[in-house]
């Protein structure tokens, strides 16, 4: 696999610090770097850390969270 690590949701979530279904969430509106093969969800390591970007992930996705869900 040339040192690229995949992660399932329930991994990508744990090193995210939020919750799978927030990540799902995320993942279907295409707020977050994913793939899905038979309807389910991988994450690349790299992705996503270069789409943290060294933020607090878990503080700023929770942001984005309520602000989303504040305009539904």
């Amino acid at each position: 696999m040339d040192g690229k690590k995949i992660l399932r949701i329930n991994e990508a979530a744990q090193y995210l610090g939020v919750n799978e279904s927030t990540l799902r969430t995320a993942a279907k509106n295409n707020e977050i770097p994913f793939r899905k093969f038979s309807n389910k969800y991988y994450f690349s390591l790299t992705a996503l850390e270069i789409w943290a970007g060294g933020l607090d992930v878990k503080t700023e996705f929770a942001k984005a969270l309520a602000i989303q869900l504040q305009n539904a």
